[in-house]
């Protein structure tokens, strides 16, 4: 697969299928791509937007959904 990053490059990178992935208990499918040797894994904004986590830069944690704090809650528009 083709894959751009943040500097701008554009690489080349093979996909090993799709993966369950498990953030303290809320859970999403995403695709594990191939990173290049020694680079430190990497967790997108989809993932998270689907496992309906939110950013807290101030507190540097992840905090749910405040609309619905016990599960994810997914828009559907």
């Amino acid at each position: 697969m083709e894959v751009y990053t943040a500097d701008e490059g554009k690489h080349s990178y093979r996909i090993f299928g799709i993966v369950d992935l498990t953030v303290q208990d809320r859970s999403t499918q995403v695709r594990a791509i191939e990173l290049p040797h020694g680079a430190d894994p990497l967790l997108g904004a989809i993932p998270l937007e689907e496992m309906d986590w939110h950013i807290s830069p101030q507190e540097k944690k992840l905090m749910p959904n405040p609309k619905s704090p016990e599960k994810p809650l997914l828009p559907l528009c």
